[in-house]
């Protein structure tokens, strides 16, 4: 103690913080014969004091720690914000509440080319590609005004002035009182999707091979060309075309020769239209062409007649100049039928007997054919059958030597026993079993036939002569010569007794 005073000072640690308590107090109040109601007064005084301040520092310390364990945890967040800011693959833009730019993100300078030194204070909507609608640059504002958020599509230009599909959000940030502080849009570039999307739908309306419309898009545009011509009285045609002899094309020179010729025949099509008609592949080699709003039935025939014209100019395959024919059967709105369907069955049975005429012909529908359709129909859903059901037989036609009065030779005849319709000539069904896929396995069973014939001949002592089979194109492209080497082998016929014949047909 010094100067009559008496004073203690004494370091003491309290919520981790290093404090110092003083003590001070007259020196005689602390002499043993001035011992009295003072010093216990100050005594108990400084006791209580010393409890409440180490209370309070206690308090202190406690707030200090969570104040600091808040400061840690918001910088921990923001650390993580801004790690997010710096590393997600969307674009962010951050403006200021008069839509001024005030920091971007490494993925939309990554999406636009834009560095943030060159957008900073920039309004964002002069980034926007101008394709939006007229509606467009209000109504985002209108809903973040209104609802504090805004998602759509929009276009955007890249630095380098390429235009690019984007998903955009755009929320705000307010204050306490509601006031808007900030805009936050971030937006993707949804390029590759819209591409996805675009090739998905090309993939589902046109055909793969030719870049034409399909059936589905065919069907569609068909409907809507009725909705509309039904109102206006206006005339519809449906042109059928089939390519004639594309399947001894495609087979002679190959499979990739037939999807150029295809493509040609496509493309000459195309080139013939008028921009408001539709072209399509129905599969194969079968076209369809679509003219709606027509004035009379002779811009048809005038166009099917273009289109046999630009078909006919040889074309280079394979090292070969070939020319198209084409067959066209046409059926008109509303004179054929009231929907698509119909038009197109009909514009079916025209062509058909466009063919029947003698190919790379035009044919109109007429009412009458619908009968001949029906029949042709019935046709070829009993020959499939009739071959197992032991239907078809063999006419032996005998061939004479006019000089000698002697048999030569004959020539197997096929007929056709119909349990209802009676005995039918080759006429009314080859042609059905050719494009059915059907003759080959009716040519197989008659060249084993006339073998095996020979044969019973040759063992009932009948004098055997020559027997000619007549051949279909066809069977040509199936193995006949070791169709024709088994035969002989299993009947045991000298090869001398069966002749081929060939038809016209199959040298042209």
């Amino acid at each position: 103690h010094h100067a009559g005073e008496f004073s203690a000072r004494h370091a003491i640690e309290i919520g981790g913080q290093p404090w110092v308590l003083v003590v001070t107090a007259p020196a005689q109040a602390f002499r043993s014969d001035h011992f009295g109601p003072y010093a216990y007064a100050l005594m108990v005084s400084a006791l209580l004091l010393t409890g409440l301040f180490a209370a309070s520092l206690l308090v202190l310390s406690g707030n200090s720690r969570r104040i600091q364990e808040i400061v840690r945890d918001r910088t921990r967040r923001l650390d993580l914000s801004a790690r997010v800011f710096d590393s997600t693959a969307e674009g962010i833009i951050i403006t200021d509440a008069q839509r001024g730019i005030i920091s971007v993100n490494p993925s939309f300078t990554a999406i636009t080319g834009y560095a943030a030194a060159e957008v900073l204070g920039a309004d964002p909507r002069s980034f926007g590609a101008g394709e939006q609608d007229s509606g467009y640059f209000g109504a985002p504002w209108e809903t973040l005004t209104e609802h504090g958020r805004w998602q759509g599509e929009v276009w955007n230009r890249r630095k380098t002035g390429e235009t690019f599909p984007a998903w955009m959000t755009i929320s705000t940030a307010r204050d306490g009182d509601g006031q808007i502080l900030n805009y936050i849009a971030t937006f993707t570039d949804i390029s590759q999707q819209k591409q996805a999307a675009e090739h998905i739908h090309h993939l589902a309306y046109f055909d793969a091979l030719t870049g034409l419309a399909n059936r589905s898009l065919l069907e569609l545009r068909g409907e809507q060309a009725i909705t509309a011509a039904e109102p206006a009285h206006r005339l519809l045609a449906v042109l059928f075309l089939d390519v004639d002899r594309f399947k001894t094309i495609n087979d002679s020179l190959g499979h990739l020769a037939g999807d150029q010729l295809l493509q040609t025949v496509a493309e000459r099509l195309r080139c013939s239209v008028r921009d408001e008609d539709t072209v399509a592949r129905l599969g194969g080699d079968e076209f369809l062409v679509l003219m709606a709003d027509l004035n009379r039935r002779e811009d048809a025939a005038l166009l099917a007649r273009k289109i046999l014209a630009a078909l006919a100019v040889p074309t280079r395959i394979e090292s070969q100049d070939i020319a198209v024919t084409a067959s066209i059967g046409i059926s008109l709105y509303p004179y054929d039928g009231q929907d698509f369907p119909t038009l197109v069955k009909n514009a079916d049975v025209a062509l058909y007997k466009a063919k029947e005429a003698g190919r790379n012909r035009v044919q109109f529908f007429e009412a009458a054919m619908s009968a001949h359709s029906f029949e042709r129909l019935v046709l070829e859903n009993a020959l499939r059958g009739a071959l197992d059901r032991g239907e078809l037989m063999l006419y032996f036609q005998p061939q004479i030597n006019i000089a000698t009065g002697l048999v030569v030779g004959a020539e197997a005849l096929l007929r056709w026993r119909h349990p209802d319709l009676g005995i039918i000539g080759p006429k009314r069904f080859i042609r059905l079993a050719e494009e059915g896929g059907m003759i080959a396995a009716i040519g197989e069973w008659a060249i084993r036939t006339v073998c095996r014939t020979l044969a019973r001949w040759e063992q009932e002592g009948v004098p055997c002569t020559t027997i000619a089979v007549n051949i279909s194109a066809l069977q040509f492209k199936q193995d006949l010569a070791d169709l024709v080497r088994e035969a002989l082998t299993e009947s045991g016929i000298a090869p001398r007794l069966l002749e081929l014949e060939l038809t016209e047909s199959l040298l042209m």
